[in-house]
């Protein structure tokens, strides 16, 4: 079983909400794994970002053809409580917590006239501690579909 518990918040640093910083907060509460005597650490997890939105206007400059999001994007993750391993002969091994953090750059690009998106992300991880430490790329297409009844 998982508890999990989240609180978030997006400050707007101008009137015309433009320049923005988020944050979200997570707390992950593990029970054992099912069948075993496995209990895997609670985490704390934050992560969010600072960044800016751009309106790309149409040659009029009547109405805007797109929007981008740009800014920088951090996270971090912390194991607040101990793995418990049952292990024959030797009773309960808990593990070392682990932590990482992670800091990068994200762009979005959505296009209004065909609902299409776009974006891409890096994020470099820093200080792993217990666990894989290494880079992530992530590329999107999205195309938001409508349903109007006429």
């Amino acid at each position: 079983m998982i508890l999990l518990l989240q609180m978030s918040t997006t400050l707007f640093f101008n009137d015309k909400k433009t320049f923005h910083f988020s944050a979200l907060a997570s707390y992950e509460i593990n029970g054992k794994k099912k069948d075993t005597d496995i209990k895997t650490g609670d985490l704390l997890s934050i992560e969010g970002g600072l960044g800016k939105t751009f309106y790309m206007m149409n040659a009029e400059k009547t109405a805007p053809k797109g929007i981008l999001n740009a800014g920088l994007i951090y996270y971090l993750q912390y194991k607040v409580t101990n793995d418990q391993i049952p292990v024959p002969v030797f009773g309960t091994i808990e593990t070392d917590k682990d932590r990482v953090g992670g800091i990068g750059a994200e762009v979005n690009y959505f296009h209004i006239g065909c609902s299409t998106s776009a974006g891409f992300r890096w994020i470099a991880e820093v200080e792993a501690i217990n666990r894989f430490q290494g880079n992530t790329f992530f590329l999107t297409l999205a195309h938001v579909f409508s349903f109007k009844k006429k």
